[in-house]
């Protein structure tokens, strides 16, 4: 789709062992927003990447209760 508001980043690293050699637990994921914020990508797109979008998502797709 081509930008940060088609992207997002999950946490479940359980019973995997193809994590990059960096990531060991989900609190070794800031290091993929520094990685970003060195890149030039903005809060509001790094934002989007760790949560936003899932918000997005679940809020159109999950049935209201």
């Amino acid at each position: 789709a081509g930008d940060t508001r088609h992207a997002a980043i999950g946490s479940d690293m359980g019973g995997t062992n193809h994590m990059p050699i960096d990531l060991k637990t989900t609190s070794d994921l800031h290091r993929i927003a520094t990685s970003l914020e060195q890149r030039g990508y903005s809060s509001g797109d790094i934002d989007n990447i760790f949560h936003n979008n899932w918000l997005r998502f679940f809020q159109e797709w999950l049935p209201v209760s």
